[in-house]
């Protein structure tokens, strides 16, 4: 199962077609216009840990990057670059509590520095 988060518009709606291309049933796509909140994000964890399979997330909240993922790649602006991959050692039955946690603040903290480095910032 795959999943990939797009932003609403045109080039998000052709690359979520690409995918579904690509994946066929197999791929579903969540906007990011909908915000999925706290409970969601719990839910997809979950998800990933009963199916055992690769999901490509793409998101732009750092808090969803830091919780839902095993590891993070983060990209510049246009163009495009990998600025850094990131990988998460928290437990895979984590809970929203984890936010909390030191290891959690440090993720979330290099995502930040990332991010502002692959930006010009």
């Amino acid at each position: 199962m795959l999943f990939v988060c797009v932003k609403n518009g045109g080039k998000s709606q052709m690359a979520a077609a690409l995918m579904r291309q690509l994946a066929g049933d197999a791929v579903q796509v969540y906007s990011a216009g909908t915000n999925p909140g706290d409970r969601l994000n719990e839910q997809l964890l979950r998800l990933w840990e009963r199916e055992k399979r690769t999901i490509i997330f793409v998101t732009h909240s750092i808090p969803e990057a830091a919780f839902l993922s095993s590891r993070i790649v983060v990209m510049s602006a246009r163009p495009g670059r990998i600025v850094e991959v990131i990988d998460s050692h928290l437990p895979p039955d984590r809970t929203l509590e984890i936010r909390e946690s030191p290891e959690f603040i440090h993720i979330a903290h290099r995502l930040r520095v990332a991010l502002a480095s692959g930006h010009g910032s």
